[in-house]
Formats: structure tokens, sequence, C-alpha cells
């Protein structure tokens, strides 16, 4: 048969060891390749849906922002008009009128 020598035999079961680890470093990492797609896919998938709820949640913003600008912008002018009539009544003297002012002398 054959005859092999002690560093041979070694050296032949350092081979196949090799190649054993080999092939399992291989199949691991294909494991984690196939793990870490999976997970690319599924953060990829969270962050397409918070980025359609941040659209949303700014849409609503946008629309509450606009209603709170035009109440805001009516209140304003509402207190200008009153003010000015306050103003116009009691700060600006009244032009004299010619009916008041005969009904005062009568009086």
């Amino acid at each position: 048969m054959l005859d092999l020598t002690i560093v041979e035999v070694f050296s032949l079961l350092s081979s196949v060891a090799s190649l054993v680890l080999a092939v399992v470093a291989i199949l691991m990492a294909r494991s984690s390749e196939r793990d870490s797609r999976a997970n690319f896919d599924r953060t990829q998938e969270i962050m397409n849906q918070q980025y359609d709820r941040t659209k949303d949640v700014l849409s609503e913003i946008d629309k509450r922002a606009s209603i709170v600008e035009r109440t805001v912008s009516d209140s304003q002018t509402k207190m200008l008009t009153t003010l000015t009539t306050i103003i116009n009544e009691t700060v600006i003297p009244k032009r004299s009128d010619s009916g008041e002012e005969i009904g005062m002398m009568v009086m």
C-alpha cells in the first residue's frame, strides 16, 4: 500500500481540514449576505413608509398653517377696523353738524 510518513499524513489532514473550513466559510458568507440583503430590504421598506408618513404630516401641517394664517389675517383686519372706528369716534374730532349746532343753541 502507501507508505506515508507522519509529516505527509499531517499535511494531508491539514489540507482536508482547510478545504472543510473553506467550504464552511463560503456557506457562512452566503448566509451572511442573505441576511444583510433581507435587513437592507426591510430597512428600505421602513424608510419608505416613514418618508410617506412624513409627507402626509407635512401636508397636514401646511393645511393647518394656511388655516391659522387666514384666521390671524381675519382677526387682524377686524382689530384694525375696530381700532380705526374707535380712533375716528374718540380721538379725531367730528366735523360739526349744523343740525347738532342748532340743537345745542336751542338747549
